[in-house]
C-alpha cells in the first residue's frame, strides 16, 4: 500500500493492479473551506500479517474500512 497527500474534501483507498493506492484527509484548522476533520488510520498486524486502514473522524465516528492485505 502506498499513502499519499490530501485533499481537503476527499480520502480514499483503492487498489490499482497488485497495489493499494491511499489518499489522506483534512485533519488541521488550517487552510481553506470548512471540511469535516478527521484521520486515516493505519492498524499493522505481524502475526498473522495484516494490514487495515480506516476514517476516525474528530467527533469520533468511523467510515471507510478496508482490509488492505487481502
Amino acid at each position: 500500500a502506498v499513502f499519499v497527500g490530501h485533499n481537503h474534501g476527499l480520502d480514499w483507498c483503492c487498489p490499482y493492479q497488485n497495489l493499494w493506492l491511499c489518499f489522506a484527509r483534512h485533519t488541521g484548522y488550517g487552510g481553506y473551506g470548512n471540511w469535516p476533520r478527521g484521520a486515516r488510520i493505519l492498524e499493522i498486524m505481524e502475526q498473522p500479517f495484516s494490514l487495515k486502514s480506516w476514517i476516525r473522524m474528530e467527533d469520533g465516528s468511523v467510515h471507510s474500512e478496508v482490509i488492505l492485505s487481502s
